[in-house]
């Protein structure tokens, strides 16, 4: 069951995304496309994530989502055997 450390994973891209704040400044202000579809394929919302902040929030909810399948999915599957 991975859901349980998501405290500890979330504080982790936290913490990492805090880190680099400067860097994050000055790519955002060379290349601003926060808020606009940057490819084929931009997740939904992307118009609505229009800060850096934004963005990392969406990954963390994300990866808590997809987390929360595997462990589902992985359950199913050891109960099946």
């Amino acid at each position: 069951n991975i859901s349980k450390y998501s405290a500890q994973y979330n504080s982790i891209i936290q913490n990492e995304a805090d880190s680099l704040a400067y860097a994050v400044k000055s790519n955002f202000k060379r290349w601003p496309i926060l808020g606009t579809k940057v490819w084929d394929y931009s997740p939904e919302g992307y118009k609505t994530r229009t800060t850096y902040q934004d963005e990392v929030d969406y990954m963390i909810d994300w990866l808590d989502t997809r987390i929360q399948w595997l462990d589902s999915a992985l359950a199913e599957l050891n109960s099946a055997h």
